[in-house]
């Protein structure tokens, strides 16, 4: 899980923080709750990057992983939320390096097939949550131990 929550914020910087894809304009924050519809890794200039296509329902959003060839769990089908600052390549919108959440679903609970199905496939006893693959907004390099 991660410890860092989208913004809920009806403004950022003096403007509409948008919150679906069609309200989404160049320079502006966009906080997007959608659906992977497309992955792969893709070359800009002469570095890799992962370009995912997020899909609300309204419309589409790029979002582009410099200097990754992969982002584990952002694949196709996961649903997720978004945060960063949309910009315009071409007629496309893209977010470069945003926020994410991983969504869990609501449908898979303990009395689900899908949970006991993933219970019964894994038998060593979980010691320790997992470390976030989401970076926490108030994150600051830290000095290294002496």
């Amino acid at each position: 899980m991660s410890s860092f929550e989208l913004t809920e914020a009806a403004t950022w910087a003096g403007r509409p923080v948008a919150r679906q894809v069609t309200d989404a304009r160049s320079r502006t924050r966009v906080v997007v709750t959608g659906t992977i519809r497309a992955a792969q890794a893709v070359t800009r200039g002469t570095s890799p990057a992962y370009c995912c296509t997020l899909d609300d329902g309204t419309g589409q959003l790029d979002l582009l992983f410099l200097g990754r060839t992969a982002i584990p769990g952002l694949t196709v089908g996961t649903r997720c939320s978004v945060e960063g600052t949309a910009r315009t390549e071409g007629d496309r919108m893209v977010v470069w390096n945003p926020l994410y959440r991983l969504e869990v679903l609501a449908s898979i609970t303990e009395d689900s097939p899908a949970a006991r199905a993933t219970v019964a496939a894994d038998p060593v006893p979980a010691a320790e949550p997992a470390p976030s693959l989401t970076t926490p907004r108030d994150s600051r390099p830290r000095p290294w131990p002496s």
